[in-house]
């Protein structure tokens, strides 16, 4: 298995701040993107960007994860803010696993696109007591259904609150 570590600093500019316009990255199967600041996670959250990839991790701070492919996980570790994914045109799954992420948190999964055909969604992984009360609250999941989807399947490791919101550009003769 190869690994990919990418050291960003979002808030400088020039600094390791997004993809190189020029760049690919091809047959590494774990990216994880170690983000130095909280406020501003870096432009390095397009998984079209990493060929093969398996897993895209994104460490102490998130950008939002575009063009996620089916055979590909969006992972979030040590991440305490809201973050999103967007699955890419054709994906019928996604995949999400958090690490220590921050308890009452949205993760929202949207699948919402006319080129989407989102309708299974699995999130793996541990939720962390962020304001030190001995009860870890539940992440907030948000899912935005695939256009003509009539049924999601949720599969969650997690404590969840779910939320889903039907494609708007839906045809789908019965709703989600």
């Amino acid at each position: 298995t190869d690994t990919l570590n990418i050291y960003s600093n979002g808030s400088k500019t020039g600094e390791n701040d997004s993809f190189p316009t020029l760049g690919s990255v091809e047959n590494v199967e774990i990216v994880n993107v170690f983000n130095t600041n909280a406020g501003n996670a870096g432009g390095f959250g397009d998984a079209s960007n990493y060929t093969g990839v398996e897993q895209l991790w994104q460490i102490n701070a998130a950008a939002t994860v575009s063009n996620l492919a089916a055979t590909t996980t969006a992972g979030f570790k040590d991440v305490n803010a809201n973050v999103r994914v967007l699955p890419a045109d054709g994906a019928d799954s996604a995949s999400v696993a958090l690490s220590n992420f921050g308890e009452g948190n949205n993760v929202t999964i949207d699948g919402a696109t006319d080129g989407s055909t989102l309708n299974s969604v699995t999130v793996s992984g541990t939720v962390k007591d962020t304001d030190a009360n001995d009860v870890t609250a539940p992440i907030n999941l948000q899912v935005g259904t695939g256009k003509n989807v009539e049924t999601l399947n949720v599969n969650t490791a997690v404590a969840a609150t779910l939320a889903v919101r039907e494609n708007a550009n839906s045809a789908a003769a019965n709703d989600v």
